[in-house]
């Protein structure tokens, strides 16, 4: 895959003056938008002039990768990009096989099938790419996800809103005065450099700076940008969730989404004494009010998902790893020549006779996993090369 006419896609981005009017952009990437003491106007939250947006869409899809690709130009690029025809294939990059780059940041990451599962897509859109592309753009595309036949599930999301009064020195002094009612453990105040345009910044949910570890929900507030912004970042089951909740809702309710998982995800209390039971009674302090309106707490869904449907190789490694210990134990005993051919000799007897045609499929389609299998190190080579998937 490949870009046809790279001209085509500078001239389809954007310029940045009309995305001004839009979701504002971040300072993180290529794509800059100019330090103010207010946020760019777009689509009011109707809490003043708080704003609300999607700021990071990360999301793993299993299928065929010619089917996937297909979706992701149709649903998503196409519609924000008529004039972009394809994108840039970047060729291999560390564990994936195949890394695309599409207008705004975007990128698509094909991976190296494992054996708990096949391919997968893996998509990644930051905080430039997710306001270039619109939340029309973006509902559409989870839309066409849901209404189709591939398993997929979000692995990060982030909601923001831009614009209040919640502050992290608010957050910090809150912290401080034991005022903050959260299942998130750990908080951190990291404060900027003002001579060197720095903002502050607090963290809910992250014990220090650079800790190893990725929590399932983070909220961090910072001031960077000349405004305040909140940030709700989610992972593991509870991106996966509101992955599913944002394909499932229309645009116009997107605001009232992101903020029942605001409110399942911290309560900030006015200041004085509270005991234990009026910490569960009393409203929030006013500026966090101001944030959550009249939301109801989302709660986190715990049923299973979908099992993974294994491939041939891990299906055989699943059968051996429930008798490992058993096989073990005649292998110990019989030394490893003996013991192999003991196994494969009973094995013969109890079996063979009634092996069918699924049985023969299954034998079949195992011979065309065995190239990946030997990728793995599964078939005792020298080096293994881990492939794990972004879950």
């Amino acid at each position: 895959m490949h870009l046809n006419n790279p001209d085509a896609l500078l001239g389809a981005l954007p310029d940045l003056a009309e995305m001004q009017d839009g979701t504002p952009l971040t300072d993180r990437g290529y794509i800059f938008a100019p330090k103010q003491p207010h946020p760019p106007a777009q689509p009011q939250d109707n809490q003043g002039d708080i704003t609300f947006h999607l700021d990071y869409l990360s999301l793993t899809v299993f299928g065929e990768w010619s089917e996937l690709v297909q979706v992701v130009e149709s649903a998503l690029i196409h519609p924000a990009f008529p004039d972009v025809e394809r994108c840039t294939n970047l060729g291999p990059q560390g564990r994936w096989e195949e890394v695309w780059a599409g207008p705004m940041g975007l990128r698509v990451m094909r991976s190296r099938p494992g054996q708990r599962c096949g391919a997968y897509l893996y998509l990644e859109l930051k905080g430039e790419a997710c306001a270039a592309y619109g939340d029309l753009v973006l509902c559409g595309f989870l839309r066409t996800l849901a209404d189709g036949d591939n398993r997929w599930h979000a692995t990060r999301l982030d909601f923001a809103w831009d614009g209040s009064a919640c502050s992290p020195r608010l957050m910090r002094q809150a912290q401080k005065e034991c005022r903050i009612v959260s299942q998130m453990p750990g908080h951190l105040f990291v404060a900027g450099d003002r001579s060197m345009g720095e903002g502050d910044s607090f963290y809910l949910g992250r014990k220090r700076r650079g800790a190893t570890g990725k929590p399932a929900r983070e909220l961090l507030v910072y001031d960077a940008r000349g405004f305040n912004r909140v940030e709700l970042r989610l992972r593991a089951e509870w991106a996966a969730q509101a992955g599913r909740m944002l394909a499932r809702t229309p645009r116009d309710e997107w605001v009232a989404l992101g903020r029942s998982y605001l409110a399942a995800s911290a309560r900030v209390l006015p200041p004085g004494k509270h005991t234990a039971s009026s910490r569960a009674r009393s409203a929030p302090v006013s500026w966090w009010s101001r944030l959550l309106g009249s939301a109801t707490p989302a709660r986190l869904d715990r049923r299973p998902e979908p099992s993974f449907v294994p491939t041939p190789i891990g299906a055989a490694d699943g059968a051996i790893q429930r008798a490992a210990r058993a096989l073990l134990r005649v292998v110990d005993a019989l030394g490893p020549e003996r013991g192999m051919a003991f196994i494969l000799a009973r094995a013969e007897h109890h079996a063979r006779a009634r092996m069918g045609p699924d049985d023969q499929a299954a034998s079949d389609a195992f011979k065309d996993w065995i190239p990946w299998a030997e990728y793995n190190g599964m078939l005792a080579l020298p080096e293994a090369h881990a492939d794990p998937a972004p879950f």
